[in-house]
């Protein structure tokens, strides 16, 4: 079974073969995969096409979200077993890591929608040539695109993580959802007091 591929069509039997074949390794693959993904999306979106030093920018871009990712995955994964544990569930916090990070696995399809482009138009589609200007209907379609399939992917990785809930905690389907309703009560939580505090840190000190 490939991960990867059958993810899009039995999800359930994906997350049972990674919890009984693969170890936290592949979870930091996955991870990395979807910092890719990402990144080159991001850079491509946000980064001027003239700027200095792009190839390092888009590795320092690649960088930065990929330990954004693995402090998001911890916490979530923490949370999830955490909770889970206290309404009734089984799940340990290595096998909640690991369905956790399978609900990555729909963003690395942005990596073949990336390599199209590069294919079809060229390294200027990020590099900036000269030529590519003149095709601006081109580069709103690849943006347009790229960002209703991110819309997507969020949509069905969080279908993934609801189901990988109920797989590793042995939960039914509503009580996964009031789980991750709680849990991400409490993390918009969390973020608005980390949020505040910083804002109140800087105001006072600088």
């Amino acid at each position: 079974m490939q991960p990867l591929l059958t993810i899009w069509t039995h999800p359930e039997k994906t997350l049972k073969f990674i919890l009984k074949t693969k170890t936290i390794g592949y979870s930091f693959f996955l991870l990395f995969l979807t910092a890719l993904s990402l990144g080159m999306t991001i850079c491509h979106d946000t980064v001027p096409m003239n700027t200095p030093f792009l190839y390092v920018l888009f590795i320092l871009f690649i960088t930065v979200i990929y330990v954004c990712i693995l402090l998001v995955w911890i916490l979530t994964a923490s949370l999830s077993t955490w909770i889970g544990n206290v309404i009734g569930g089984v799940g340990g916090f290595k096998d909640v890591l690991l369905v956790t990070s399978v609900a990555y696995i729909p963003f690395a399809l942005l990596i073949p929608l990336q390599l199209l482009y590069i294919f079809l138009y060229g390294y200027d589609l990020y590099w900036g040539g000269n030529m590519l200007h003149q095709f601006t209907t081109v580069l709103f379609e690849y943006s347009l695109l790229s960002k209703l399939l991110l819309v997507f992917l969020i949509l069905y990785g969080t279908i993934i993580f609801l189901k990988g809930i109920c797989t590793v905690h042995n939960f039914s389907t509503w009580r996964s959802y009031g789980m991750i309703l709680l849990l991400t009560v409490m993390m918009l939580y969390a973020g608005i007091i980390l949020f505040t505090r910083t804002i109140h840190f800087l105001v006072y000190y600088f």
